[in-house]
């Protein structure tokens, strides 16, 4: 991994165009495949990250051992830390870079097959504690698993890759961040590589990174060929090609994934030349259905290809492995939700003027869906998701017909466990 990798590995996704040696290999996918359009400068990656969690028994409760135990997604662990509720920061950080803005002809074309639906009248949901969160002044660098916890971890996800470990290294936040954070932050690990024999891939190297808070990702020294049946692009492939194309890599890496009950999904927004950006994922779903929605929000892989249509990376992220469950929080309907909305109660990066005549009506809320936003949050609560369909004005030259819809939160946790929601002026501009 390149040091601009390694870079926009810290800050959250940043338009390649700003950094030309990422155009070819990027954090999730190249310049024309990006899950969401950052409007102007970039943005964050509000994407669904992706799973994998590993014998970590002091984290989830699993038997203790000295051996490895190659184990991928176990029932998740909803004992709360204790009995009693805290209260929560409903916040978290806009990036200063541009707005979430997500492009399409239509809002149809955004189906992300959320397993949440407004009929399943959820009274709670549990919320967890980010145990690797570090906040601004640290730079928003995610660490928490020690030395240990990583090689373990490389071990195990390359044993079900069918191979072995053959050179390692560690980097250190001060590694990253030089002198501009404190000793102890300094010197914890932010990341375990590991090299690997890739003949099990047909390959000559396979690279696993460990991250601090869990995050996996798994490079490989060429990008690995489908068969000519399977398209796998990202502007050239329908949504029926994207299944079958799924379902053979779902196949094909089944025992780094391990999932029980593996569904797959692909989406596309389109960039601002009116081209699909694609993305591919399968997530271990549940009859149960918070387990479900947990399921969708922390349990998911991705598949990047490159622009020849091969497979570039596997990204894995099991947030859990890094968190502690704070318990069952009583919710708020997504009637609610879209009310406070109305009044400008929400969260977004969205400039106010952006909006049609400067607020947001009923008839621009386009979709609602409810997500946990899992990434460098303080807590991973859910939030009422609200897309709405901004003004013309500031359009510029997109295509003819080409909508941007915007990104709206509102906090689905029952407002009295909230230390500062509602009670702000709802507009971070």
């Amino acid at each position: 991994m390149n040091n601009n990798e390694k870079l926009l590995d810290f800050i959250g996704d940043v338009d390649e165009d700003f950094i030309p040696e990422l155009k070819q290999q990027t954090k999730h996918h190249t310049k024309k495949n990006r899950i969401r359009t950052w409007i102007t400068t970039g943005g964050i990656c509000a994407a669904a990250m992706l799973g994998l969690f590993i014998y970590l028994s002091r984290y989830v409760g699993l038997p203790p051992t000295d051996q490895p135990i190659n184990r991928i997604y176990p029932a998740f662990d909803l004992e709360p830390a204790s009995k009693e509720l805290v209260t929560l920061s409903s916040q978290f950080e806009a990036e200063s870079m541009g707005f979430e803005g997500l492009l399409a002809y239509d809002i149809a074309e955004l189906a992300n097959q959320n397993p949440w639906s407004v009929d399943q009248n959820l009274s709670s949901l549990p919320v967890f504690r980010n145990l690797s969160y570090t906040d601004s002044s640290s730079g928003g660098i995610a660490v928490y698993l020690s030395e240990e916890d990583m090689k373990v971890m490389a071990e195990n996800v390359a044993a079900t890759l069918g191979t072995s470990i053959t050179g390692t290294r560690y980097e250190y936040v001060k590694d990253i961040m030089g002198d501009g954070v404190n000793e102890e932050l300094a010197n914890a690990p932010y990341s375990y590589e590991a090299t690997c024999d890739g003949k099990s891939l047909g390959i000559k190297e396979i690279e696993i990174s460990i991250f601090g808070n869990g995050d996996i990702r798994i490079g490989f020294s060429e990008s690995i060929q489908l068969p000519k049946q399977y398209s796998f692009t990202h502007s050239n492939t329908d949504n029926e090609q994207a299944d079958d194309t799924l379902q053979y890599l779902t196949k094909k890496f089944s025992k780094l994934l391990q999932f029980d009950s593996p569904t797959t999904y692909s989406w596309a927004d389109r960039d601002i030349y009116g081209e699909e950006n694609r993305s591919y994922y399968v997530y271990n779903s549940s009859e149960d259905t918070v387990e479900n929605i947990l399921g969708y929000n922390f349990t998911s892989a991705s598949f990047a290809p490159d622009d020849q249509g091969n497979l570039m990376l596997i990204w894995l992220t099991n947030a859990l492995c890094a968190s502690e469950c704070l318990g069952e929080y009583p919710i708020i309907t997504a009637d609610t939700a879209q009310n406070l909305l109305i009044k400008g109660e929400y969260i977004t990066s969205v400039p106010t003027e952006y909006l049609k005549n400067g607020e947001i009506a009923v008839d621009d809320i386009k979709k609602t869906e409810l997500v946990y936003l899992v990434g460098r949050e303080e807590y991973y609560q859910p939030y009422y998701r609200f897309y709405v369909e901004l003004s013309e004005n500031h359009n510029g030259d997109l295509p003819e017909g080409l909508k941007v819809y915007g990104a709206f939160y509102v906090p689905a946790v029952s407002g009295e466990y909230l230390v500062d929601y509602p009670a702000w002026d709802g507009s971070f501009n």
